[in-house]
C-alpha cells in the first residue's frame, strides 16, 4: 500500500492476486504492467482516463491516443474494443512488426477489454 500526495490510497486489490492464476504467464505478465485510471463523470460517460503500457514496449509508455479516444464517450463493450485495437496499434507503432506480435497484439487487445469490463 502507498498514499499518494492527495492522500489516495492505491492497493493491489485481492482480486486480482486471487485472478492470476486462471491466467496464463504471458497474461500476468502484461495485465501487471497495464496501469490506468478513469473517472466517470455524472452521465456516466468518461471524464478522465490514464493508461500506460509497460511490458508490451521497450520503455513504459502513456497512450494518451487511447486516453483521448476514450475519454467523453460512454464506456461499452464495443468501446473497449475499439480501444484495445487502437492500443495494439499504437503499441506496434513503438515496437515495430517482430516476431514476438503473433502473440502480442491480441494479449493486449484483450487484456485492455478484460481489465476495463468493469467500467462498463
Amino acid at each position: 500500500m502507498a498514499t499518494g500526495k492527495k492522500g489516495l490510497l492505491v492497493v493491489q486489490h485481492n482480486n486480482l492476486i486471487e485472478s492470476r492464476y486462471s491466467l496464463t504467464a504471458l497474461e500476468q505478465r502484461f495485465i501487471l504492467s497495464l496501469v490506468s485510471k478513469i473517472d466517470k463523470d455524472d452521465e456516466g460517460r468518461i471524464s478522465f482516463m490514464r493508461f500506460s503500457l509497460g511490458a508490451c514496449t521497450p520503455t513504459p509508455h502513456r497512450m494518451t491516443a487511447v486516453e483521448e479516444f476514450m475519454t467523453g464517450k460512454e464506456p461499452t463493450l464495443e468501446l473497449l474494443f475499439e480501444g484495445g485495437r487502437l492500443l495494439a496499434d499504437k503499441m506496434i507503432e513503438i515496437t515495430g512488426r517482430r516476431s514476438s506480435i503473433i502473440y502480442k497484439e491480441p494479449a493486449v487487445q484483450g487484456l485492455f477489454v478484460r481489465m476495463l469490463q468493469p467500467v462498463v
